[in-house]
């Protein structure tokens, strides 16, 4: 089993804790090499979501190790992520 897991830079949501630590993979095969990104506890600006998801949303990982602690910020963004929506509808609505 590999060190480290693959994911989507769309699945990060900016202005959040990230909660994990975060990183790039550089190359491919055997010259791969893991660059750390994000700190654990760090939050993720718009500026540098951005930045991840221009040039390098298709090379994130997260250690294998961390996988629980992405499904649980992936909960967690998701209820912040309807409470914007709520109140977008809500002010359009008005």
């Amino acid at each position: 089993m590999s060190e480290y897991t693959s994911i989507s830079g769309d699945a990060l949501l900016e202005g959040t804790e990230v909660e994990f630590d975060l990183f790039l993979r550089s190359g491919v095969g055997e010259s791969s090499k893991i660059v750390l990104y994000c700190r654990s506890g760090e939050d993720l600006s718009s500026e540098r979501r951005e930045e991840l998801i221009s040039k390098h949303a298709d090379r994130l990982c997260i250690s294998t190790e961390d996988v629980d602690k992405y499904i649980e910020y992936q909960e967690k963004i998701s209820k912040q992520f309807l409470v914007i929506k709520i109140k977008v509808l809500k002010r359009n609505l008005a």
